[in-house]
């Protein structure tokens, strides 16, 4: 129990000592700062092609986790369920879907992969780097499956670790919130106005 809770803490600390952020390729309309309103619930169903390391069932909770909050950093959702390479259960029913085609490739070169492993043996003394790319296509599909819009593009999203960003824990740029290619496409369902909105209480 001893060892497993150094092991968690070790992967805590190590992702909470990074900043983040994320460069679209694509010009977007900046969202509202204060929003009054977020969208009634949305389903995303997201088929992605994801790096080797993602891929690993010892990893899979991270993973979801971590795409989990890209959608939810939008903050313009009421609820949303999410499905990451699985289908639901045919007997559900949502009142909206989004299905996600979801391309995302390592950008890192040979140096920086050691850099990083070394970085993770030394606490983040040492500092690391990281960039992975996307390349997405999304469809809205509204209860009776009627195709409402399709939204597409690229971008990446870059990662700077060290031992001395640990407060960037409690910021935007933290690691364990960063945004990506779910949370824009959840700011261009927010901007189409196709997904009705309720007062935010």
């Amino acid at each position: 129990m001893n060892k497993n809770f150094k092991y968690l803490f070790s992967i805590f600390f190590f992702f909470s000592s990074c900043i983040t952020w994320s460069t679209r390729d694509q010009d977007s309309v900046p969202m509202p700062k204060n929003l009054r309103e977020l969208m009634r619930p949305v389903t995303f169903i997201v088929q992605a092609q994801l790096p080797p390391l993602d891929m690993e069932p010892v990893n899979r909770s991270h993973v979801l986790q971590r795409y989990s909050n890209s959608i939810a950093s939008c903050r313009c959702l009421s609820d949303y369920n999410f499905f990451l390479n699985e289908l639901p259960s045919k007997d559900e029913r949502f009142e909206y879907t989004v299905l996600v085609k979801l391309n995302a490739e390592p950008a890192a070169d040979t140096f920086s992969k050691t850099i990083t492993v070394i970085s993770i043996f030394t606490l983040t003394v040492l500092p690391f780097w990281d960039k992975e790319n996307y390349e997405y296509t999304a469809i809205l599909f509204d209860k009776n499956g009627k195709e409402l819009r399709s939204f597409s593009g690229s971008g990446s999203n870059k990662l700077f670790g060290q031992l001395l960003l640990f407060p960037t824990l409690f910021t935007k740029y933290s690691g364990l919130h960063r945004s990506g290619p779910l949370t824009w496409i959840t700011e261009d369902i927010f901007q189409s106005g196709l997904v009705p909105k309720i007062p935010y209480e």
